[in-house]
């Protein structure tokens, strides 16, 4: 086999176990393939040597072990004045946030049942508070604007200057400068009355001029002038003089003021009370209504009952 191309096809085809029997003793005839087939002889007898994984990773770790340790990590520790002065950072913006809250609200003041309570506001004005009432109104912007809004029953003695303004579900009142009482317990109603100076009283659409010693009592909308009498209310003391007044009216004064019960019998709710009233004492009013009317009751926790 002359050429060289064509020993080098009969080898491929040895290499890959095609080679025929005639084929093969032909290239044995080749004397001048003899080291190669001694070469290819010898390869089939080469081994590949068997893996061991256990010592692999021996040799592994025994590698990542002889690496550069890594570098230590340094903690930094704040000095005991530096921890301090974030602490007091800390607490100033804490209170600063909560006293922004506190003033950013309205400021609301309750009298509770059987007390009577006298608030200065921040102009001087005052405010004297019957029981079960409330107020609220806008301390940071006082100056700017006298409005406060009123639940029950409250005197007010009011300085001079710009408009002051008592605002209630029923109306409003405005003044500039006065004494005068506002009631809006019962829903529907409102009843005004000046001790001193001129108020303006707007309800609904109607507006009313008043000034001392003349009042108002409007219900749903129906007003009605009166004649106020004395130096300021009588609830400021815990007394009424009442004129002719039904049994009715009176007891709700006593359950506004003490937050109870009252039961009388049918028959004299309509009848009128005249005389002064004397509430400073829960037990000296109800004696007082049991004399007049010819009546006894009896007291269960907040609920009365005549008979």
């Amino acid at each position: 086999m002359s050429n060289e191309a064509d020993q080098e096809k009969l080898l491929a085809r040895w290499l890959s176990g095609e080679l025929s029997e005639a084929e093969k003793e032909l290239l044995s005839k080749e004397k001048g393939l003899d080291d190669l087939r001694f070469a290819l002889d010898d390869l089939e007898g080469w081994k590949v040597p068997e893996l061991n994984v256990s010592e692999g990773l021996k040799d592994l770790h025994s590698r990542i072990d002889k690496q550069a340790p890594p570098k230590e990590t340094k903690q930094v520790f704040f000095q005991p004045w530096m921890r301090i002065a974030a602490s007091i950072v800390l607490i100033g913006a804490v209170y600063a946030l909560f006293n922004t809250l506190l003033t950013s609200g309205p400021t609301v003041v309750d009298a509770g049942f059987g007390e009577t309570i006298s608030h200065v506001l921040p102009d001087g004005s005052r405010v004297d508070l019957d029981a079960n009432s409330s107020i609220s109104y806008s301390a940071k912007s006082w100056d700017d604007e006298r409005t406060i809004d009123l639940t029950g029953r409250a005197l007010f003695t009011v300085e001079s200057g710009n408009s002051f303004t008592v605002g209630t579900d029923e109306g409003s009142v405005t003044v500039l400068g006065t004494i005068f009482d506002v009631n809006q317990r019962d829903p529907g109603k409102l009843a005004v009355s000046v001790f001193e100076g001129l108020v303006r009283v707007d309800i609904a659409d109607q507006q009313e001029m008043l000034k001392a010693g003349e009042g108002l009592s409007a219900t749903d909308g129906i007003i009605s002038r009166l004649s106020v009498s004395g130096q300021g209310p009588g609830w400021l003391s815990q007394s009424i003089n009442i004129e002719n007044m039904p049994l009715s009216d009176v007891i709700i004064i006593l359950e506004d003021y003490y937050g109870i019960d009252v039961v009388v019998p049918a028959r004299i709710a309509s009848d009128p009370f005249k005389g002064i009233l004397d509430y400073s004492s829960l037990e000296a009013a109800l004696e007082t209504l049991a004399m007049v009317y010819d009546m006894s009751y009896s007291r269960n926790g907040e609920k009365v009952v005549f008979e």
